[in-house]
């Protein structure tokens, strides 16, 4: 094998290691904005249970 293909296969390697980072960080964004939203819907319905057993509205 030459250098030249062993230089574009290497450049091939980092590009695609790149892409997988970089969709492996967008999958833990996406995962920790789902998060947050689900604790908030969690907090608030605890919140409007509170308040139901405590005689508000």
């Amino acid at each position: 094998m030459d250098q030249e293909t062993r230089d574009q296969m290497k450049n091939a390697a980092a590009e695609a290691k790149d892409n997988v980072h970089d969709k492996i960080q967008e999958l833990k964004d996406d995962v920790g904005n789902k998060a947050a939203e689900v604790r908030d819907a969690v907090s608030s319905t605890v919140e409007s249970i509170k308040d139901k057993l405590s005689g508000g509205s």
